[in-house]
This record gives C-alpha cells, structure tokens and sequence, in this order.
C-alpha cells in the first residue's frame, strides 16, 4: 500500500513541483513552505463557517471585557461563570478549526512525502564539485575504475 502510495504521489509530485528540483535547495524549500502555507490557509478559509468564527471573536472579546468587570467589582461567581462560556466558545472553535486540518492532512502527506523522497537528492549546480566514493574489494585497490554516468547525465 505504501510502495502504491509513494509511486503515485512521486507520479504526481514530479509533473506538478518537479520544476523546483532546478532551482536551489533554499528556493525550492522557501515555494514548499509557502505552497503548505497557502494549502492551509486557503482550506480554512472554504472549510469553515467564517461567519461563526467572526462572532466568536468578537463574543470572546467581550466575554474578556466583562471578566475584567466582575474582577474590578470582585464578583468571583460572575467572573467564572464568564470564564466558562469562553472556554465553550473557544470549544466551538476549537470544532470548527479542526475541518480544515483534517482536510489539509492527505495533502500535506503527499507534499511532505514527495519533498523527502526528491528534496535530498537535488541536483548539483552547475560547475559544483561533486565527491564520488566507492567501495569495492581489497584486490581491486590501485586498480582503475571507470565511472559511467546514466542515460542523460554527462
């Protein structure tokens, strides 16, 4: 199941993003990041009942207002009774909030699956030294070896 997902997420990921893999290692990490970024703001946006987390805001702070009040005038019972609604509204957020991460977890999988599987091995710069180690037998030391590059690679 695995091997399937990362074959179609790697599929996928390389006809979308695999334009990154040119740019450097930072540029590439830097669109990533944004790329996530937008990915969750964007689905909190269409996921959630914005109307109902705007009057939440507003309702917490005005519940933060009267908190203070009832501590100004050392009325302890309102000012608890005050401080559980807030945390019931922050609980209905709380509901609220957690569409869009949930919504947000198959993508960001398949981001994060095809940044790790193509981000560690980004192609050297042009004219950058590259190390080449090889391990071979004992009786092979002293010996010339020939490195052949693949189909493509000069």
């Amino acid at each position: 199941m695995m091997d399937l997902w990362n074959r179609v997420v790697l599929a996928a990921g390389d006809a979308i993003f695999g334009w990154l893999l040119a740019r450097s290692w930072t540029a590439t990490l830097a669109a990533i990041a944004v790329l996530t970024a937008f990915l969750i703001a964007g689905l909190r946006k269409v996921a959630t009942n914005q109307d109902l987390l705007r009057r939440a805001s507003e309702d917490k702070a005005r519940l933060n207002e009267r908190i203070r009040e009832a501590r100004r005038s050392g009325d302890r019972e309102t000012a608890a009774r005050l401080k559980r609604v807030h945390a019931q509204v922050g609980l209905h957020v709380f509901g609220q909030e957690m569409t869009p991460v949930a919504w947000a977890l198959v993508p960001i999988a398949a981001l994060a699956t095809w940044a790790y599987a193509r981000m560690g091995h980004l192609a050297p710069a042009a004219g950058e030294r590259v190390a080449v180690e090889w391990a071979g037998p004992v009786s092979a030391v002293g010996e010339v070896a020939h490195l052949v590059p693949a189909d493509g690679l000069s």
